[in-house]
C-alpha cells in the first residue's frame, strides 16, 4: 500500500526555518520545478533551489511537500504577510 506522507522542507526549529539538508532541498527542488512545469510555471531547479535556501534565512516561510516514497505529488508554500490595509490573519 502506498500511502502519501507529508514532508517539510522547510521546518522552524526555536524559531528559525532550515532546510532538512542540502541534498533533501536539491532533490526537492527538480521535483517541485518538474510540477511546476506541468502545472505552465516554468522554473529551473537551480532558482527553486536558491529560494528554498532563501527561506532559511527567513521564518517567515515554510514549505511542506506530499509524497508516496517517488515522485513528488504537490507541495504547499506558506508565508506571514503584513498588509497595510488588512489586519493580521492570525490571534
Amino acid at each position: 500500500m502506498n500511502t502519501a506522507s507529508t514532508d517539510a522542507i522547510l521546518h522552524t526549529n526555536t524559531g528559525t526555518a532550515a532546510p532538512a539538508n542540502l541534498n533533501n532541498v536539491n532533490k526537492r527542488a527538480q521535483e517541485i520545478a518538474r510540477l511546476s512545469g506541468e502545472l505552465g510555471y516554468a522554473a529551473e531547479a537551480s532558482q527553486l533551489a536558491e529560494r528554498l535556501c532563501y527561506f532559511t534565512e527567513h521564518n517567515d516561510n515554510i514549505v511542506y511537500v506530499a509524497d508516496a516514497g517517488g515522485p513528488l505529488l504537490g507541495w504547499i508554500h506558506a508565508e506571514v504577510r503584513f498588509l497595510i490595509e488588512s489586519p493580521p490573519l492570525w490571534k
